[in-house]
């Protein structure tokens, strides 16, 4: 179980990692190819790329929902992996917080307040960093989720009226 998974190759190094959404074991999951030949994983079983949340998260909770870390890496080499979790202020809702780490595998360090946090939308998920070499900015993409405030159905949110759940970007 490897769900929501982000796939990185640092610049220096020919493996691939993948990142993945929690188990019930660990907040981040990772993977990586012994070689760069993809269609070989290992899996890191129990090692955790963000054993520290970030102070704004729901740590009161066995669960804090940990999902969909996107990494990427910076021009001097270091990593930065962008999360969604439960807020300690609204546990029903997702923000999405950033955490920093010198090397790949970590671990990250989750910084204190969430990068971006939107209660009335529904919360904020799936995080997706990605820089336009037209333009040479960087954004995070992510879906606002109304899933969260739907009528009720399929994940919340199948029954009329639908929450729109759409996809949103900030300059980083």
């Amino acid at each position: 179980n490897f769900p929501d998974p982000c796939l990185i190759q640092p610049d220096s190094v020919g493996r691939y990692y993948a990142f993945a959404t929690r188990n019930d074991r660990v907040n981040v999951q990772v993977a990586s190819t012994p070689t760069s030949n993809i269609s070989t994983w290992e899996y890191h079983d129990g090692y955790d790329a963000l054993p520290r949340l970030g102070s704004w998260t729901a740590t009161q909770l066995d669960d804090v929902q940990v999902w969909a870390p996107s990494v990427m890496q910076r021009i001097n080499g270091s990593f930065v992996m962008y999360y969604s979790a439960l807020a300690r202020n609204n546990t029903r809702r997702h923000c999405i917080g950033a955490a920093v780490s010198d090397t790949i595998m970590g671990p990250y360090r989750a910084l204190d307040e969430p990068v971006v946090c939107d209660f009335h939308v529904g919360g904020v998920i799936d995080p997706a960093y990605f820089h336009d070499p037209a333009t040479n900015a960087s954004y995070l993409i992510y879906k606002q989720d109304g899933n969260a405030i739907g009528a009720g159905g399929d994940c919340g949110n199948g029954n009329w009226p639908n929450s729109p759940t759409p996809l949103m970007a900030v300059e980083l």
